[in-house]
């Protein structure tokens, strides 16, 4: 299907495809929100609806996906074919330390499997895709590849809402390092969300740790030599928001600011994002709270 849809927008936009052409990178949704993840924290329960700071809930209870682990468990010879109950892992509301998974299960010879299973599950999945992307529009083009910036419960050892939505930042597994080994076999830039944001702006029961899941992101993508896009994840018109994406400009090619609104044209507003933007484009590098 993916590859059906992505040669279909070649032909129509062949014209318009190449570096010194209109379109010149293509970024290639991998998954809700266009981002690499399992759609844990988006339940749409409009009754019971996710809430942040929610650790959302694991994506692997349909047949395939059981059939997919047990044929992992199998190749493994380990007899653990079915995944975690919901009533140890939680719901897409609960926090970390309310489950008996994220607090002990995942750490166990059962948990890691699974853990691996599932997280390695949906880097196959990305790797298949921006294959089938780069065999398909070649070196015409850039492709880009966004992933989550998944920052509450960061802080905790099981770093629980990363690893429902297939990040498993626990047990000294290393995630943004394996999903920029991928992208860099195609070529393909590494964006990241959550550019913005402070560990100070977070609700303390949300164990949030943006600055260092971003710093974890760069220092991964600068092993692998990936090269790092970013963007904003909330709409953002405040100098502390703007002052973190500037601490973070010299590890990025680019960033894309969310978005351009009413909320935005206000005087105040505007003559502070046309700051912030000459900041950004200036060749030296602007020191944080350069704009206070």
């Amino acid at each position: 299907m993916y590859a059906d849809w992505m040669e279909a927008f070649k032909a129509e936009f062949h014209h318009d495809l190449g570096r010194s052409k209109t379109i010149v990178d293509i970024m290639v949704g991998l998954g809700t929100d266009g981002e690499l993840k399992y759609p844990s924290y988006e339940n749409g329960n409009p009754e019971d609806p996710w809430q942040f700071p929610g650790i959302g809930e694991f994506q692997c209870y349909d047949p395939h996906a059981r059939r997919s682990l047990q044929r992992a468990a199998e190749k493994a010879r380990v007899p653990w074919t079915e995944p975690p109950k919901p009533e140890v892992t939680g719901t897409y509301n609960s926090l970390w330390n309310d489950t008996v998974f994220f607090t002990e299960g995942y750490k166990t010879p059962r948990g890691k499997f699974f853990l691996s299973w599932y997280a390695g599950s949906l880097y196959q999945h990305a790797h298949e895709v921006l294959r089938k992307a780069r065999h398909i529009f070649g070196c015409s083009v850039h492709l880009t590849a966004k992933v989550s910036g998944v920052h509450w419960m960061y802080k905790t050892p099981s770093h629980a809402a990363e690893v429902t939505a297939g990040y498993y930042n626990a047990n000294d597994h290393t995630p943004y390092v394996q999903l920029a080994t991928i992208f860099h076999e195609f070529g393909a830039r590494f964006d990241f969300t959550c550019m913005e944001m402070t560990d100070a702006a977070q609700p303390a029961a949300a164990f949030s740790g943006p600055q260092e899941l971003v710093g974890q992101v760069i220092t991964a993508t600068r092993q692998v030599g990936t090269s790092l896009t970013g963007e904003n994840a909330l709409a953002t018109y405040n100098t502390a928001g703007y002052n973190q994406m500037l601490v973070n400009k010299p590890a990025l090619l680019s960033l894309t600011y969310l978005r351009l609104g009413q909320t935005l044209m206000e005087e105040e507003n505007l003559r502070r994002f046309s700051e912030f933007v000459r900041a950004m484009q200036a060749p030296e590098f602007i020191t944080p709270y350069s704009l206070e």
